[in-house]
């Protein structure tokens, strides 16, 4: 009879999923860093260039400094600004 052995207890890893590029990362970060803490809700994807940004954010004006916070950063050719605008009390109270 053969005898099997438990498997050793180990800790559970964890796995972070790192953006798939470093145009990403970089968008990320500039996002992060604003003064419109709003950006931080916008998602970015970016494929030979084009970054395709989406989320939700409370105003025009939010949507418009997405864009324009990665305008002219180092490989950004086309900006796909699909982020959705919809005001509601909750983002009121956070912008006033």
């Amino acid at each position: 009879m053969i005898q099997t052995l438990p498997a050793p207890r180990t800790r559970p890893t964890r796995v972070r999923r790192a953006p798939s590029n470093s145009l990403e990362t970089c968008i990320r970060k500039r996002f992060c860093s604003s003064p419109y803490h709003h950006l931080q809700l916008v998602r970015c994807h970016c494929q030979g260039g084009v970054v395709l940004l989406t989320g939700v954010l409370p105003s025009f004006f939010m949507k418009q400094m997405a864009q324009e916070s990665i305008r002219h950063m180092a490989g950004v050719m086309k900006i796909d600004n699909q982020v959705e605008v919809i005001y509601s009390e909750v983002h009121a109270k956070c912008v006033g």
